[in-house]
């Protein structure tokens, strides 16, 4: 035991010790998590944890430890890294003296694992140089010197397709991997014409209320599908006064509602704030939203030689497809008519299934060449089943061959909460 020890010591050492972080060897830390000694045990979890993503493959491998603390630790760490992970932007690198938008783009993806495309104008000059930066700043030098944005509505899959606007929002929050930009600031004023005053001397027949639109949008590894309502903790003008609302008069905002649950490119929200009355500016606004995000897509359900299928019933855990009829169609469009019901105890509805289920299925070729999806005609549904049409086309791709497999997968969802900042707010 005090040989094994001693091993570990040395183990968990040689990870501080210069050169070490360069080739890290994970192994020996994780026969720790087994060692009699508390202390080592936990030493080895803060430097498993400390290595970060590089060690979730062999944390991986070794969770079916025969240990049960082990195998709790381990499970532990893994969630934590790849939350810890998902939550971090990717880092990109740009090197464009005079390159067209189209290519810079394309180097994106190529670094990023990420669809980008350019609907229109990919031969605008860029000429930026950027070494290790956040993914979303990156985008944004780009797109103020071509004047490129983001397309807010897509396909529904997780591409970035960006097109030609002339114009930007110099207030941009950056989080993680999430992206909140300033929208539009809007004053309403009101005039109570109905009750006299003398009747009550607390009310005031004119007011001013000012709304603050703003978007929010997640890398393409982190979707976002629904935000929470964004609660105000500092408003203040350029004086000091504060434009919080008294409490409990916060506007719920549910923009998007029927699209809740879907992967979207962009969402919008809002914030309800007091009529600034003479003031200018808003000297610092800070705020918090709670949104959720897709963190894994998983294959549960598969049908395969999809264009045999008559009529037959596929079953996995959560969900079963009645397939009624499959339609092949000139131009390698592909037709899918079922029934879908989700495997539900009795009375616990979810909107958000019904809203996303054509986005969690997939066709595929025999190679894996994934066919486009090109919409669902809706029947009938409710919140545990669906009838309809799911429609697939080669979008534009001449090898993809003929239709082999037809894949749902379950979602995984998670929150996070975004603490954000605007400073210099102009007002109207």
């Amino acid at each position: 035991m005090r040989i094994r020890h001693a091993a570990g010591l040395a183990a968990l050492i040689a990870w501080g010790s210069p050169g070490f972080a360069d080739t890290p060897t994970v192994e020996p830390l994780i026969r720790q998590l087994s060692s009699p000694e508390y202390k080592t045990r936990e030493a080895a979890m803060r430097a498993l944890e400390a290595a970060g993503a590089a060690a979730l493959p062999d944390l991986r491998k070794a969770q079916p430890h025969e240990d049960p603390e082990v195998r709790t630790r381990l499970a532990r760490l893994i969630g934590m890294l790849e939350r810890s992970t998902l939550l971090s932007p990717k880092l990109v690198s740009v090197s464009a003296d005079q390159k067209p938008v189209g290519q810079v783009f394309e180097d994106l993806a190529r670094q990023t694992g990420y669809q980008i495309s350019c609907q229109q104008g990919d031969r605008q000059l860029v000429t930026l140089q950027l070494e290790n930066v956040p993914f979303w700043e990156a985008v944004d030098a780009v797109c103020r010197q071509t004047g490129m944005g983001l397309q807010p509505y897509t396909d529904g899959s997780t591409s970035l397709a960006f097109y030609k606007v002339g114009r930007y929002s110099p207030h941009v929050v950056y989080s993680g991997p999430f992206r909140l930009s300033g929208g539009s600031l809007h004053l309403s004023r009101t005039l109570d014409l109905v009750q006299p005053q003398q009747f009550n001397p607390m009310n005031k027949p004119r007011t001013e209320t000012l709304t603050f639109m703003f978007h929010a949008v997640g890398e393409p590894k982190a979707p976002l599908m629904s935000l929470g309502q964004a609660r105000v903790l500092v408003a203040v003008d350029e004086h000091g006064n504060s434009l919080i609302p008294p409490q409990g008069r916060y506007y719920e905002s549910n923009y998007h509602h029927y699209y809740y649950g879907q992967r979207n490119p962009v969402l919008q929200s809002q914030l309800q704030l007091l009529g600034p009355g003479d003031s200018r500016t808003i000297r610092h606004l800070k705020a918090s939203i709670p949104v959720t995000f897709l963190a894994e897509q998983r294959a549960e359900l598969t049908v395969n030689d999809i264009l045999n299928v008559k009529k037959g019933k596929f079953e996995s855990s959560s969900v079963t497809f009645e397939i009624e009829e499959v339609k092949e169609m000139p131009g390698k469009q592909v037709h899918v008519r079922a029934v879908v019901r989700r495997n539900a105890p009795e009375g616990q509805n979810d909107y958000s299934w019904t809203n996303s289920l054509a986005q969690r299925v997939e066709l595929f070729d025999a190679d894996g060449r994934k066919f486009h999806a090109e919409g669902f005609n809706w029947d009938s549904g409710n919140p545990n089943s669906v009838t309809g049409t799911f429609q697939f086309g080669d979008g534009g791709d001449a090898k993809i061959g003929k239709a082999s497999k037809f894949v749902y997968y379950n979602w995984i969802t998670s929150q996070h909460q975004i603490d954000f900042e605007f400073r210099d707010l102009p007002l109207p």
